[in-house]
């Protein structure tokens, strides 16, 4: 196997990776949303079940914070799912046009990618420079 067609290989094999990255955080924000409606269900219920909604004002209440922690979780889930999805479009943007604006503002091209001897510039996302 030639050098190039390795390069292009782990590129794809990265975005098969990132793909299942996606598919993951995207099940955890369904498990999340799912909990948040069951636990919220089942205080409403709880509530109108022992009384009038006048006595059970604190149920409710609980009712009304119950989704605020869930949406600290999902937003968190969220963000994690953004920098994923950005890595896997730049890599697909870099394969099909061959050439990717790296942060510090240098162009980097497919040729130049799978012509380089040592490391090359590869396309990172920001999200993933920040944390470096």
């Amino acid at each position: 196997m030639e050098l190039n067609e390795f390069r292009i290989e782990i590129l794809k094999q990265e975005i098969e990776v990132i793909n299942q990255k996606i598919n993951h955080y995207d099940n955890l924000r369904l498990k999340t949303k799912q909990m948040a409606i069951f636990l919220w269900v089942a205080v409403i219920g709880f509530g109108f079940k022992n009384g009038s909604p006048s006595d059970n004002w604190l149920l409710f209440l609980l009712a009304a914070i119950i989704p605020l922690p869930f949406w600290y979780i999902e937003a968190s889930f969220r963000r994690y799912y953004k920098g994923w999805s950005d890595r896997f479009k730049a890599i697909r943007l870099f394969l099909v046009t061959g050439e990717y604006e790296i942060a510090d503002g240098t162009k980097a091209t497919l040729k130049e990618f799978l012509d380089a001897a040592k490391d090359s510039n590869f396309p990172l996302s920001r999200i993933f420079i920040k944390k470096m």
